[in-house]
């Protein structure tokens, strides 16, 4: 069971029971440098020359360039030819301190992140899309749980990823049910180390924010390692406003506290072939506070997950082998005192693959693959515990013309024994000009029931159909460039239309809710993007803005729930914008973000206002030797909106961040 934990709104003071100079002085101690606060700049700069005397002796100098222009990850291939991509390096990553992926995506994509605040419950609505139809995928494994068909964004601490991609629109027949509006792809940079880093980041905030993080890594080239911790706690104690004419409220019972460790190890077997092995525990406790409409809250929420996951490749000059098996187990414990509920469920997912991949000419690629899922998941809403077997028959051809390129995907799976919908998906991608390129894609698509869809006590449905349709795309991406300057812009427009789609409703003379197969969704849109960068010297400039027009509307008039014809789905924003500019000169960056939320209708028949949002990041990276120092100072919700999300769920207003980031490298082979 998941419960709607809610986080909220406005700002009392700079930090919460902290003064600012107790603030960098407890930064400081956290980073292993203790010092006075009235003398916090010079003492951070003996500290860290002392230091790097005693451990960085005859070393070798090197050049550390700013993480905004220098790509350290390199990009994994889009599933299918034809599609749209938004991509995110290590770097790029470094520059989100102490954020989730619900909040990258917020900030960077058209997706529509449903967040119930700061720790909250966040999920995606990507092109109109349910949850449940975008798969996230962590180092191409599924992540979400199979009771809900969909991963908490809040729970998966962007320190933890080495890169991310993000490919809109069908991907079924690459990636499997899931993945009808598109595919987050999170992936560890699995290169064996041949030196040895730690860094070290420490950052306090608002409303009784900290957030601690250590990185390792270490090898030699042949065999080495990574090994990442983070805790963030936070009170979320902030104020808010239900109305202008009445007085501000605190929210309470809003305590979040998380843990979490991901441990690599790498071994080279030989220059083409390689072992990786991989293991993520994270632990989330979280107090569920009242909405807007309640007088007190005593919920609270426990997810825990545990993944592990084994990973072999090899190649030459024609083929090209990957095996990998893991297994991941997720539980959540649900209390709320105030009703006598206690609610707990565990899951566990297996899964084995194995892919092939031959290319005999550069011309032309072949790919084919088998794997097989094994679920298992036991709740107090099951009647016993429930199993389900998946097993993955797919294929992909790509074929290369001069300046096009085609692709086809294609897939069967079978669930318990029996035929799931055949998908396939045919996408192209071509230079019209110098600068300007061409791409279409189509695909066929599907989402199977849920295990709670299926056997939830009261209202699963163990004979529901997998929702399935068709959907396509059309996008020019045009690109000019020099020494100096580049200039991109792309537009696509999409269409999906989607039959059976299951939808949770309560029958006339009934008191639950039940899942059906009762709304067909048709989906379409624009989407537009347009980006700029300036290199001159040590300057560079980076700008960008993007706009989203979405309808996303039910086709069939419903009773029950009241649902007309042609009506837009719940938390679905018709439009959507977004802008950045960014600055950086000799280790100084300045960055400001504006994103732009349109109107949304709600479950309650209400409609929540549009919104506009502003978010600041400095930073200023000191380089000296082999160890770099990163103070830096975010800002959110700048211009102190009051504003929701969801209904109900009161929103946090002007918050701060400030922290400090220490990294030491040592080349083992200079």
């Amino acid at each position: 069971m998941v419960t709607d934990p809610g986080y909220g709104r406005h700002n009392r003071g700079f930090f919460r029971k902290i003064s600012t100079s107790n603030l960098l002085s407890t930064l400081v101690q956290n980073a292993c440098i203790t010092v006075s606060a009235s003398l916090i700049q010079r003492a951070i700069l003996i500290a860290i020359f002392g230091w790097l005397q005693f451990v960085c002796a005859g070393q070798i100098d090197t050049t550390l360039f700013l993480p905004e222009v220098k790509i350290t990850s390199q990009k994994p291939a889009p599933s299918i030819i034809g599609e749209r991509t938004e991509f995110w390096n290590d770097s790029l990553l470094n520059t989100r301190q102490a954020r989730s992926l619900g909040d990258l995506l917020s900030d960077e994509t058209g997706a529509f992140v449903k967040s119930y605040g700061s720790g909250g419950i966040a999920t995606i609505s990507l092109r109109g899309s349910s949850a449940g139809q975008t798969a996230i995928t962590w180092n191409g494994v599924p992540v979400q749980n199979p009771m809900l068909g969909l991963q908490d964004l809040s729970l998966i601490p962007l320190g933890f990823i080495d890169d991310a991609q993000i490919s809109y629109g069908g991907n079924t027949a690459a990636e499997g049910s899931g993945s009808i509006a598109g595919v987050i792809a999170l992936r560890n940079d699995e290169a064996t180390p041949d030196d040895f880093n730690i860094a070290l980041n420490t950052s306090l905030g608002s409303f009784g924010f900290w957030n601690q993080e250590v990185q390792l890594k270490y090898g030699n080239g042949k065999i080495g390692g990574r090994t990442r911790y983070f805790h963030q706690e936070a009170e979320n104690d902030f104020n808010y406003q239900i109305r202008s004419d009445l007085p501000e409220k605190i929210q309470s019972h809003a305590k979040t506290n998380q843990n979490g460790i991901l441990q690599e190890l790498h071994y080279s077997i030989k220059s083409n072939q390689q072992i990786s092995a991989f293991a993520w525990w994270q632990k989330s406790d979280r107090q569920i506070p009242a909405t807007t409409v309640q007088n007190k809250s005593e919920a609270t929420q426990k997810d825990e997950s545990l993944r592990f996951m084994l990973n072999w490749k090899m190649h030459n000059t024609i083929w090209k082998w990957n095996a990998k098996a893991a297994i991941f187990k997720d539980k959540i414990q649900y209390q709320d005192p105030q009703i006598l509920l206690e609610a707990n469920s565990n899951s566990t997912v297996a899964m084995a693959e194995f892919t092939g991949q031959w290319s005999l000419d550069p011309a032309y690629e072949l790919s084919f693959g088998l794997n097989h899922y094994a679920f298992s998941a036991l709740t107090d809403s099951y009647a016993n515990r429930q199993r389900q077997h998946r097993t993955a028959l797919f294929a992909s051809y790509i074929q290369h013309f001069g300046k096009w390129d085609g692709q086809l995907n294609i897939r069967q799976e079978f669930v318990d024994g029996e035929f799931a919908p055949f998908t396939l998906a045919l996408g192209i991608d071509g230079q019209l000009t110098s600068w300007l390129r061409l791409k279409v894609k189509v695909s066929r698509d599907y989402r199977l029931p849920t295990l709670n869809d299926l056997y939830w006590v009261p209202g699963g449905n163990p004979e529901l159909m997998p929702e399935s349709g068709w959907s396509q795309e059309l996008g020019l991406a045009l690109e000019k460039s020099n020494h100096q300057h580049i200039f991109n812009y792309n537009i696509t427009g999409f269409n999906r239309n989607i039959t059976n789609w299951i939808l949770w409703s309560i029958n006339a003379g009934e008191s639950f809710w039940s899942a059906k197969n009762i709304v067909q969704v048709h989906s379409r849109g624009i989407e537009q993007r347009l980006k700029y960068r300036w290199l001159a010297g040590a300057w560079t400039l980076n700008a960008s803005v993007g706009y989203d027009y979405i309808l996303s509307t039910n086709e069939v008039a419903l009773d029950n729930p009241m649902i007309e014809a042609g009506e837009q789905l719940i938390y679905v924003p018709v439009h959507s914008a977004r802008g950045s500019v960014g600055v950086s000169w000799k280790g100084i960056l300045i960055d400001y973000r504006q994103t732009y939320t349109g109107k949304v209708s709600t479950e309650f028949q209400d409609v929540l206002d549009g919104y506009g949002l502003g978010n600041v990041f400095l930073q200023y990276k000191w380089t000296l030797t082999q160890f770099t120092i990163n103070p830096f100072l975010e800002i959110d919700n700048i211009w102190n909106i009051n504003y929701r999300v969801l209904q109900y769920r009161p929103m946090p207003g002007r918050n701060f961040k400030i922290g400090l980031k220490l990294n030491f490298t040592r080349n083992n082979h200079p």
